[in-house]
């Protein structure tokens, strides 16, 4: 799902963008949702501390009362607490696109409020199409990776390079079969086979990458996966599969 963040002061525009929002997703039965809706920058980061969001799309006006700081810097902050965020400023001031542009952020829609409600609300839409296609783009590359951990530095392998995961010594240590290379990483093979479709468990220990299955040696007890590489595999488990 997509989370969307509105924060705009006023309270009258609040209410006809975030209706606008709002109409737009429920139109087009986009998988998103109003996450924050605030008039103060602070009420965006302490959810974004206390939350994680990955590709969240953040419509910001530029300009605050009361607070120290402005869309600006509010969208400097959103980018290092969701680095895949999607920023879109609604402003009155064009003349600080610069100064968005040298504080190096990147943004998705400059919309300048005195362009009118009817073009303004066809860009709000446009941007929540934009974020959302992108937002599948990412889940889907995603679902072909395998992500794991290392000392809590996280890495991901291409599934198709996996072939296989077993139980090591150690507390939470794994042994992590990829194509040309072996690494011990951190985890519960129970966790990996729940959140990973293409695992099968095929013995006490053991957790394979389905697509790389070729034949199974009852006899044997033996697993025969691509590449000529086999693993001890348990009836009980194959019969499951």
């Amino acid at each position: 799902m997509v989370d969307i963040f509105l924060c705009e002061d006023n309270p009258q525009l609040s209410k006809i963008y975030l209706q606008y929002i709002r109409n737009k997703v429920l139109i087009e039965a986009y998988d998103a949702d109003v996450t924050c809706n605030t008039n103060t920058p602070y009420d965006v980061i302490e959810y974004l501390q206390n939350n994680v969001v990955s590709g969240g799309i953040y419509f910001l006006d530029i300009e605050y009362d009361d607070v120290e700081i402005n869309g600006i810097d509010l969208a400097v902050r959103v980018r290092e607490l969701d680095s895949q965020a999607f920023i879109v400023f609604i402003t009155s001031h064009d003349e600080l696109v610069m100064t968005a542009l040298e504080a190096r952020v990147e943004i998705l829609d400059y919309i300048i409020k005195s362009m009118g409600q009817e073009m303004i609300q066809r860009r709000i839409g446009d941007d929540l199409g934009a974020a959302v296609t992108r937002h599948m783009i990412v889940a889907h590359e995603t679902q072909q990776q395998f992500i794991y951990f290392i000392n809590s530095i996280q890495y991901s392998a291409n599934i198709d390079r996996f072939f296989y995961l077993e139980t090591d010594y150690g507390d939470h240590k794994l042994l992590l079969h990829l194509q040309d290379e072996v690494v011990q990483i951190n985890g519960d093979l129970k966790l990996f086979l729940a959140d990973n479709e293409f695992l099968v468990q095929v013995q006490r220990g053991i957790v394979v990458n389905k697509e790389k299955i070729k034949r199974f040696d009852a006899k044997e007890k033996v697993l025969y996966l691509s590449d000529n590489i086999n693993v001890p595999a348990s009836k009980h488990y194959m019969k499951l599969i």
